[in-house]
């Protein structure tokens, strides 16, 4: 409650991991979604198409989400990630902090918000 005995709700953020990869060559990316078919991910093509830009090329966005299916993914990929391996290591890091929780509404750790900035600043 605040000052004027008024019960406000304190706004609670919500986390989602995600891996997303973009190209404009859409052959390769269903050739991903293939290979990623093989090791059971789930995930969605998006057509991103830029309004400013009318010349350009459409891309195609693979997002992949869901804890089981993002550690599939990095265990696939770990050996071949090189620029941003230590963004790699903080998702599986944070996916592996999450999954030991028991219901994912449980509040976030210091930990898991620390990773969520160290991400965002690599």
């Amino acid at each position: 409650m605040n000052s004027a005995g008024i019960n406000r709700k304190v706004p609670r953020i919500q986390l989602r991991p995600a891996i997303s990869i973009v190209n404009t060559d859409k052959p390769l990316i269903e050739w991903i979604v293939d290979l990623l078919a093989e090791i059971d991910v789930r995930c969605k093509i998006v057509m991103l198409k830029s309004q400013r830009r009318k010349k350009w090329k459409p891309c195609f966005q693979i997002q992949i989400v869901g804890f089981t299916n993002l550690q599939n993914v990095a265990k696939y990929i770990r050996p071949y990630v090189k620029v941003k391996a230590k963004k790699l290591e903080l998702l599986e890091e944070f996916v592996a902090l999450r999954q030991r929780k028991i219901g994912s509404r449980s509040p976030y750790t210091e930990r898991e918000l620390q990773i969520r900035e160290e991400i965002r600043a690599a």
